[in-house]
């Protein structure tokens, strides 16, 4: 990857994905790639929208990558996209 790509990836985890996320974490110090954890710093419960929300308006405001953990990758999928490309739903609610 080039340097540009591999500045900084910002990853967060509910409860469920925080060994996942840690060993994410082992895997990009190992191969030399900052990250930015926004958390959860524990195995105890959390709610994984508040995580989801969290990673993708940093990934948003930052132009740069995310990594999400969690047990079920589609909610935290949904959520994000639902976030960094804004509600089309035709709601009008942004999240």
């Amino acid at each position: 990857m080039s340097k540009s790509l591999t500045k900084s990836i910002i990853i967060a985890s509910d409860h469920a994905g925080f060994l996942m996320k840690e060993k994410v974490k082992i895997f990009l110090n190992k191969s030399k790639i900052k990250s930015l954890d926004l958390g959860t710093f524990s195995e105890e419960r959390v709610d994984y929208p508040d995580y989801a929300k969290k990673l993708a308006l940093s990934v948003k405001k930052k132009s740069s990558f995310g990594i999400l953990t969690n047990y079920s990758f589609l909610y935290f999928s949904i959520l994000s996209l639902l976030i960094f490309n804004g509600n089309k739903s035709g709601s009008g609610k942004y999240l």
